[in-house]
């Protein structure tokens, strides 16, 4: 299969990479490397991988499309986490929203592509003290899930082959890495500086490795979705309070001690199922 990743030099876009490398799939990456360029040195060498250094949100994406006839896109680009959003407001609404609507005319309108895949985020649901599935009424706390939102509508009404996914946060490993992520910056903390704080710990999250994303997306890639476009699936691997993860970190690491601290610096929490993604997609 051709598959195309908006931002895909990222932190989640460069494991897609390598994993569907890894399958023998033609790759196209497009990303202006806001995050730099760790995520595209791995794969210039593979004759599967393209990469083209320019804006989705451009008049060049027909061109690019038509060009290179992809049949999966997965729009990862986007001004991702809520202190990004926070410090460029009108460019996250610019991307995050007004791009997806521009990403998906654009796939509407190029017949080779099959499926279009839009990365949103488990962030919509805020502070749930119900178990959030796909039913569960919304309760965004920032501007980056409000635009995460806003573009799973215009998925959903414009659309002919869009499917949104809800991403728990994510952990682990990448080529092009995080560490505001929360697992790896008190992964890192741990083992840089022995201590770690914990925020309150009472805090739920719902986690997702990139690369069991990589692995469920690479099934779908043969599948007949039709039935499905416009819907939104919830994407987790499993679900921790901030506690359990600190407890889990000092196993991990036995040097390590966690500080607990009273105050809340984020006020989310929320514990996320994917049943329908289980049953309806496998």
């Amino acid at each position: 299969m051709r598959i195309f990743l908006t931002g895909g030099a990222g932190y989640i876009g460069s494991v897609l990479t390598e994993y569907f490398l890894s399958k023998n799939h033609e790759v196209i990456v497009l990303d202006i490397l806001r995050n730099g360029s760790e995520g595209v040195i791995l794969f210039k060498q593979n004759p599967l991988y393209t990469f083209l250094n320019t804006d989705f949100n451009t008049a060049l994406l027909p061109i690019i499309f038509k060009t290179y006839s992809p049949e999966i896109v997965i729009h990862l680009a986007a001004i991702v986490g809520d202190p990004n959003c926070a410090k460029e407001p009108e460019l996250a609404k610019k991307t995050n929203i007004e791009g997806v609507r521009w990403v998906t005319e654009c796939c509407n309108n190029q017949e080779s592509i099959e499926k279009l895949f839009f990365a949103s985020t488990c962030s919509v649901y805020g502070y749930n003290k119900k178990t959030c599935i796909e039913s569960t009424k919304t309760n965004p706390l920032s501007l980056y899930a409000e635009t995460k939102l806003e573009a799973e509508e215009i998925i959903r009404k414009n659309s002919r082959n869009g499917i949104s996914f809800r991403f728990g946060t994510m952990y682990g490993w990448s080529p092009n890495m995080r560490f505001d992520l929360v697992v790896n910056l008190l992964t890192r903390m741990a083992a840089q500086q022995s201590e770690f704080s914990i925020f309150d710990g009472s805090q739920l999250r719902p986690f997702l490795h990139p690369h069991d994303l990589a692995v469920f997306f690479e099934s779908l890639f043969e599948e007949d979705l039709s039935g499905f476009t416009g819907e939104v699936f919830n994407l987790v691997s499993e679900n921790l309070s901030m506690l359990e993860l600190g407890e889990l970190i000092e196993r991990t690491l036995p040097y390590s001690i966690m500080k607990l601290d009273s105050e809340k610096e984020d006020n989310r929490s929320y514990i996320v199922r994917c049943f329908k993604a289980h049953s309806l997609l496998g």
